[in-house]
């Protein structure tokens, strides 16, 4: 120890080249320097002694674009008493949108430049090579959840991400938001559009879908009651999926009003448990989703008719606890999200097996599906 409040460190004893003196006004220096530079939500700093430990949230650096940052993460220094002769040791805590490779990778080039600026003052440094380092790994990367497709191969202009660090395709993330909130809007009987969440396609935690200016006009258009038809392919899901739950509906009132001519219709044929699954999309012989759904209606030993199209629907039927458990099954295993169930009952039986029925210029053939409803007393 020296006198005038310093300390006399070295990286070796025996090199004398690389001493170096270092005091509290130096440290104190620094520190300053990183808080005039971060917010209070970006650094924490707490003085030990002669020491500190800090820890910062890095971002990559994206020209001020916030929507282009795709993953964070929490770096945790700890400068001791013999800084800078002995560099700060590091740790990672937090992180979004890092795997744990990419942590271990991260982890040891700081690491190895805090090596390189030993006998140096090093924290700012060190945080400039951390935000370097996550800029050169802010790349979408593993697949969309809702159509699990590659997220790789799309470009950052064509992927968002949620508030929650999860990152789809943008087409595919905006057509959900739409869906949900559609759906919300129609099945409520005065809805309070502009408070209304999504939740996440990935973990479920809220979006707040305000945020993207792609579901802006969408927005008020619903607060504006339009039901009119739809300007674009945007609104256009919103519109398909409110002529199948519509066309669903009218059935089943038809349905109650006739019940006698319900069971002349069907008297004497056995009745077996089923369900109508929603779908979002299916498309025949070119989405990534279909082959996985129809191995778990295999699996499942369910028989079912395949609406293809956008929107898509499946009528099932089997065992009521294989019918029940379908829409869950396909969403834990990731095969798709926008799945839901938009009825459950039982009716006649359909034919053993699959029977697909394509897509009408793109969508779910809605004259197809009427007869198949009314055929079954539906």
């Amino acid at each position: 120890m020296c006198s005038g409040g310093g300390f006399l460190c070295s990286a070796s004893l025996l090199d004398t080249r690389r001493m170096a003196y270092c005091t509290d006004e130096e440290l104190a220096g620094e520190l300053e320097l990183l808080t005039a530079m971060c917010s209070d939500d970006e650094l924490n700093i707490e003085e030990i002694g002669t020491g500190a430990k800090l820890a910062v949230k890095l971002m990559p650096m994206t020209a001020g674009d916030d929507e282009k940052q795709f993953l964070w993460c929490e770096l945790q220094l700890h400068v001791g008493r013999s800084y800078p002769s002995e560099p700060p040791s590091l740790a990672l805590g937090s992180s979004r949108g890092l795997s744990d490779v990419s942590r271990a990778s991260l982890l040891a080039e700081l690491g190895q430049r805090a090596e390189e600026l030993r006998g140096e003052p090093a924290l700012f440094a060190l945080l400039e090579a951390g935000r370097a380092a996550l800029t050169a790994l802010n790349i979408p990367q593993g697949e969309c959840a809702i159509c699990l497709g590659s997220l790789s191969d799309a470009g950052s202009e064509h992927v968002l991400r949620t508030p929650c660090y999860h990152v789809f395709h943008r087409q595919c993330l905006i057509d959900y938001c739409q869906s949900e909130i559609t759906r919300d809007h129609f099945g409520t009987k005065q809805p309070d559009v502009a408070s209304r969440t999504v939740p996440c396609p990935e973990c479920r935690a809220d979006v707040p879908w305000t945020d993207y200016p792609e579901l802006q006009k969408l927005l008020s258009q619903v607060v504006a009651g339009v039901s009119e038809s739809p300007p674009n392919d945007e609104l256009t899901t919103a519109h398909c999926h409110q002529v199948v739950e519509l066309t669903c509906i009218e059935h089943k009132e038809y349905a109650r009003s006739n019940n006698q001519s319900m069971k002349v219709a069907v008297e004497g044929i056995p009745t077996r448990h089923e369900a109508f699954i929603r779908l979002h999309h299916l498309y025949q012989g070119k989405d990534e989703k279909e082959k996985p759904l129809l191995r778990l209606l295999k699996e499942l030993g369910l028989d079912a008719v395949v609406y293809y199209g956008k929107p898509a629907l499946l009528h099932i039927q089997g065992d009521p606890r294989d019918v029940d458990s379908f829409t869950g099954i396909a969403k834990r295993r990731h095969i798709t999200v926008t799945i839901d169930m938009a009825q459950r009952s039982q009716g006649p039986p359909v034919t053993s097996g699959v029977t697909s029925i394509a897509a009408k210029k793109g969508s779910l053939d809605s004259r197809v599906l009427a007869e198949h409803l009314e055929k079954g007393g539906l």
